[in-house]
């Protein structure tokens, strides 16, 4: 017996509804097949075979002018094995330091101060890997320069002056921020004169020294700073330097204020106030 031929819309009754439909469920598993290697396919490339690499560092290759004190950091593109790195890493001229990870694929190498003016290469010798084994071959290296050292840049009074105020303040200006700490033990007058310093609160390359009482009249002084002297970074001054100057006569005090009170313990007392 011969069956009789279907038409199109009998099959399409018969077949479970139109091609359209049919493919639907099809479209959406090739979406989802291609979600799924799109997210799969970067930890292959990781899993299969691909070393960790470096995607940022500093300070930067060629760099210039470089703080003594800046640390070494590194960033890797994926996690890596840090002690791998960690005993691959090393500057030259060579010096200390503690390395710390930020994160697993950040390292930061904390340093002793480095030498000022001087060309420095950072070196991270070949063999490093990540955590599935992936070992990077290549040696990599990147040179920088240092700053220069701290140098007085000027001084009040001026070397050689004559006839400066005996109750005047001194100051030295650095060209570079300096620690309070070592100024008090690197500072010098002669004849010897107690005093203080300090930094200048708006300028902390500046330091102000005031004597506890008036120097002498009429007198030849010198003011000293030697290498013992380091700036914010530990750089020791370039080298010593002295400031000679002669004091005049003593001057009368102006803008000068006092307060004085009848007895001891006495809320009364008088003002007195030089205005000129």
């Amino acid at each position: 017996m011969v069956r009789p031929r279907l038409t199109w819309r009998q099959a399409e009754l018969a077949g479970g509804g139109s091609q359209r439909e049919r493919e639907g469920p099809k479209n959406l598993r090739l979406l989802g097949a291609a979600a799924l290697i799109a997210v799969l396919m970067p930890l292959a490339a990781t899993a299969c075979g691909g070393p960790p690499q470096i995607v940022d560092y500093s300070p930067q290759r060629g760099a210039v002018d470089v703080s003594t004190a800046a640390p070494i950091q590194i960033t890797f593109d994926h996690d890596v094995d840090q002690a791998s790195v960690e005993s691959r890493l090393h500057l030259v001229p060579a010096g200390t330091g503690t390395p710390r990870w930020p994160t697993a694929r950040q390292l930061v190498y904390d340093h002793e101060t480095l030498r000022a003016n001087t060309p420095y290469e950072v070196v991270l010798e070949p063999g490093y890997r990540d955590h599935s084994g992936n070992v990077d071959t290549l040696r990599h290296h990147w040179s920088f320069v240092t700053e220069g050292p701290p140098s007085l840049a000027s001084s009040t009074p001026a070397n050689a002056d004559a006839a400066v105020d005996p109750a005047a303040y001194l100051a030295m200006t650095f060209t570079r921020a300096m620690q309070l700490s070592s100024l008090k033990n690197a500072l010098t007058i002669s004849p010897a004169v107690p005093f203080d310093v300090r930094l200048d609160p708006s300028d902390n390359r500046r330091a102000i020294i005031a004597p506890s009482r008036l120097l002498t009249p009429n007198q030849k002084y010198v003011l000293q700073v030697g290498e013992a002297a380091i700036d914010v970074d530990g750089n020791a001054l370039d080298r010593g330097r002295a400031v000679t100057f002669t004091t005049g006569p003593v001057r009368p005090l102006h803008g000068w204020i006092t307060f004085t009170t009848s007895a001891a313990g006495s809320p009364a007392g008088l003002w007195l106030v030089n205005e000129s």
